[in-house]
């Protein structure tokens, strides 16, 4: 007794993967949610922020921003400690205070964490000044020369 099969169609086509947009696989998929989800706070608040929008926007699976951060409040909470990349260069910003120009001068390198951060505190300007307004004058004048100058020592502890 012989069995003969008869098949409808041809060969069954190998299965392959659907076409993204973009793949999966990120070099830094934590760093890539984290962006995403700044843009996205940017856009509509904190409120409005979903870890499954966050996915999809990433183009990756559902579960995967909770297995980097378990859920929104560490996704908020990875944000605050880590912050956002700040432009690499290097940039001056002043603001003229009571004192005089308080400045912050910070050279990055992309990062986010400045390569360094120097503060120029008006109070530390006018100290240094000290030492030529004392000279030749008693030990006892330094009292009123140093309340002449006003300085905010914890702004000269910079």
């Amino acid at each position: 007794m012989t069995r003969s099969i008869c098949y409808a169609g041809g060969m069954s086509k190998r299965a392959t993967a659907p076409n993204r947009a973009h793949p999966y696989h990120h070099g830094n998929l934590r760093r890539a949610l984290l962006d995403a989800a700044l843009e996205s706070i940017a856009a509509a608040g904190p409120a409005a922020l979903s870890l499954r929008e966050l996915a999809r926007r990433v183009g990756v699976s559902h579960a995967a921003p909770a297995h980097h951060f378990g859920d929104k409040a560490g996704l908020l909470t990875a944000l605050a400690t880590e912050g956002y990349r700040v432009p690499a260069g290097e940039v001056y910003q002043m603001i003229e205070s009571p004192r005089g120009q308080l400045g912050f001068y910070i050279i990055s390198d992309g990062s986010g964490r400045p390569y360094r951060v120097h503060v120029r505190a008006p109070s530390f300007m006018n100290l240094q000044a000290l030492a030529k307004i004392a000279e030749g004058r008693l030990f006892a004048d330094l009292i009123a020369i140093v309340a002449s100058l006003d300085p905010v020592m914890g702004e000269v502890d910079r």
